[in-house]
């Protein structure tokens, strides 16, 4: 009984700690910053210096897809369009209604998906794309 209790608990706390990033990430998302070498905000040569050291390894971006060519993917998000090239051996997965994401094919991805794309920054400072998650057309 004790552990029953126990796994419903940490279950609880889960979702609690799941609810509290995505509470936070929407409070956080009106103070993005779009990094440019170019860029005036606070704090962007150090983060672009970074990036650019080999420091900070992945990045993200998400949008709905506009084009696809070939293994390149572009993306419109918040008004700006990205194109992304994607590794050959990107994985890419699909929410399914059990809730664990399913493996998915790179032909599954259709114009009107929504994408979240991490990126490897690679050494010569370009950027593919590693895994994609697929979540319905809006």
């Amino acid at each position: 009984m004790k552990k029953q209790i126990n796994i419903v608990l940490l279950i609880v706390i889960g979702l609690l700690l799941f609810g509290a990033g995505v509470f936070g990430g929407v409070l956080l998302e009106k103070n993005v910053i779009t990094l440019n070498k170019n860029s005036s905000a606070p704090g962007t040569s150090t983060i672009v210096g970074a990036v650019n050291a080999g420091l900070i390894p992945w990045v993200a971006v998400n949008g709905q897809v506009v084009k696809i060519s070939g293994k390149n993917i572009t993306l419109d998000s918040q008004g700006k369009n990205f194109t992304i090239p994607i590794s050959a051996d990107a994985k890419i997965y699909t929410p399914s209604p059990a809730g664990a994401p399913t493996q998915s094919k790179f032909e599954d991805i259709k114009l009107g998906n929504f994408l979240d794309i991490s990126l490897k920054i690679l050494p010569d400072g370009t950027f593919e794309g590693q895994d994609i998650g697929i979540s319905p057309s809006l």
